[in-house]
């Protein structure tokens, strides 16, 4: 991971971050997401870089195209994804 695009940083320790993870995982066809947690030098570097707390990690975050999404709004943006993981589930 060499820049930050299509990434998904989670938190190791959440169950609602790793189920999503493991979802994304199952259901991405393409490969074409990469994933780090919030707690690994990836992770702390880009929360550093965005000026973020880097000891909360309750928390999921998408980075595409420069821009950042977090929670809700990294699962509305995932869904989104015009040939990726998820353009079968257009009702969401």
């Amino acid at each position: 991971m060499n820049n930050y695009n299509n990434v998904v940083l989670y938190d190791g320790d959440c169950g609602f971050c790793n189920f999503w993870v493991q979802w994304i995982l199952n259901n991405d066809s393409y490969d074409r997401f990469q994933f780090a947690s919030l707690q690994s030098e990836y992770g702390q570097n880009f929360l550093k870089n965005q000026e973020l707390p880097t000891d909360i990690f309750d928390t999921l975050y998408f980075i595409k195209d420069g821009m950042y999404y977090k929670k809700k709004l990294f699962l509305k943006k995932l869904f989104q994804e015009e040939d990726g993981i998820v353009q079968n589930y257009t009702n969401f």
